[in-house]
C-alpha cells in the first residue's frame, strides 16, 4: 500500500527581518509579506518594545524575551495588523491551551493559517528565539530566522513540547486598518511607562524593568560574583538587544514627530534623552560584543568601571526620557 505524502505548503518570500530583537524581526517579516507598508521604527515604537528594558539579576540572555509581552499584541491593531495564536506553558498557568494539547493545537493552527496565506511566527524552532514559519509538510515546520537565515526544516511538529524552555507559542498576523498616529503614540507610551514601573505579573521574579533594570545591571558589574562564560554570553546579548531597541526608539520619535505634526518641542526633548541612552548603550555593546564575546573582557575591572559609568549616564537619560514620554501622553 502506497502512503500519500502531503505536498509542502510554502509562503514564498516570507522571511524574517534580521534583528537582535527576533520578536520584532518576525513581526516585520509578517507585515512585509502582507505588504502593509509599516516601517521598522513604527513597529518597534508602536508596540512599545523600543522603550522596554528587562534585565535578569545575573544578565541572563533570557532578559530580552522573559517578560509578559502582551503589549505587543494589544497594540498591534493600532499599527494596522491583528494577531491570534496558540500559547501554552509547560510549568505554569497563563496559556490559552493545555500543555498536553498544545503541540497538536499549534500544528493544526499553523496549517490553517498558512493554507490561507496568513504568515505565522513561532517560538524556539531551533534556539530560544522567534522564527518565521514559512511552510510545512507531512513531517513538520519549515522556518527561517536566527541561525537559519536561508531556511531550515522540517522540524517534527510532535517535538515542539520537548524543547528547552517549555513554551509553545505560534502567532498569526492578519492585515487590519491602522489607527491615527496620535493613538499609536499615546497608547505605546502608556504601555511603555506601565512596564517601566515593574508591574507585578508582567516582570518575572529575578528580573527588573525600567530604571530598576539599570540598577540591577550596574550591581551585576560590581564584581561581587564570579563571572562565567554564561555571564559573558548574557551581557553581550543584552547589550546588543537593548542598544538596538533604543536606536529604534529614537527613529520612532522622529517618525512620530513628523506624522503628528505638533508638540514638536516635546518630541525634541524625548529625542534628546533617548539619543543619549542610545549612545551610551551602544558604547556598552562595543565593550561587550556578542559575536566575539570573551570572558576576559567581563573579568576586566577597568572595562567594567567604564561600562558602569555608561550605564549611569544611560539610566539618568532614561529617567528623563520616560518623563518626556509622559508629557507627550498628557497632551495627546
Amino acid at each position: 500500500m502506497m502512503l500519500l505524502v502531503k505536498e509542502m505548503k510554502e509562503l514564498e518570500g516570507f522571511k524574517w527581518h534580521s534583528l537582535w530583537t527576533t520578536h520584532i524581526g518576525c513581526i516585520k517579516g509578517c507585515t512585509d509579506y502582507l505588504d502593509l507598508g509599516i516601517s521598522l521604527p513604527w513597529i518597534f515604537g508602536g508596540t512599545g518594545h523600543a522603550f522596554v528594558m528587562n534585565i535578569h539579576e545575573e544578565l541572563c540572555p533570557s532578559g530580552p524575551t522573559a517578560w509578559k509581552a502582551i503589549m505587543l499584541f494589544e497594540l498591534a491593531p493600532n499599527l494596522g495588523y491583528k494577531t491570534d495564536g496558540i500559547l501554552s506553558f509547560r510549568e505554569e498557568e497563563g496559556g490559552c491551551t493545555e500543555w498536553k494539547e498544545a503541540a497538536k493545537a499549534a500544528w493544526e493552527f499553523t496549517q490553517r493559517k498558512l493554507d490561507a496565506n496568513i504568515p505565522v511566527y513561532g517560538w524556539e524552532m531551533e534556539i530560544p528565539e522567534y522564527y518565521c514559519v514559512n511552510g510545512y509538510d507531512d513531517v513538520g515546520y519549515y522556518y527561517n530566522g536566527c541561525l537559519a537565515p536561508n531556511g531550515k526544516g522540517p522540524v517534527p511538529w510532535q517535538e515542539m513540547d520537548k524543547h528547552e524552555i517549555g513554551l509553545i507559542e505560534f502567532v498569526a498576523v492578519h492585515p487590519g486598518e491602522p489607527a491615527s498616529p496620535e493613538k499609536v503614540v499615546k497608547e505605546a507610551f502608556e504601555k511603555a511607562l506601565f512596564f517601566a514601573s515593574n508591574p507585578e505579573g508582567f516582570v518575572y521574579p529575578g528580573y527588573a524593568s525600567g530604571l530598576k533594570a539599570y540598577d540591577m545591571w550596574i550591581k551585576f558589574l560590581d564584581g561581587s560574583i564570579e563571572y562565567t562564560e554564561g555571564h559573558a554570553h548574557g551581557i553581550g546579548y543584552n547589550a546588543e538587544v537593548w542598544s538596538e531597541c533604543r536606536r529604534f526608539a529614537v527613529d520612532f520619535l522622529y517618525e512620530a514627530k513628523s506624522k503628528i505634526g505638533q508638540h514638536g518641542e516635546l518630541f525634541d526633548e524625548a529625542i534628546k534623552y533617548y539619543t543619549d541612552v542610545r549612545e551610551s548603550l551602544s558604547c556598552i555593546s562595543d565593550q561587550y560584543p556578542f559575536l566575539t564575546r570573551q570572558l576576559s573582557t567581563l573579568q576586566d575591572p577597568e572595562r567594567r568601571a567604564m561600562v558602569i559609568e555608561d550605564l549611569k549616564i544611560a539610566r539618568d537619560a532614561e529617567e528623563k526620557g520616560l518623563a518626556a514620554l509622559k508629557k507627550i501622553v498628557d497632551v495627546l
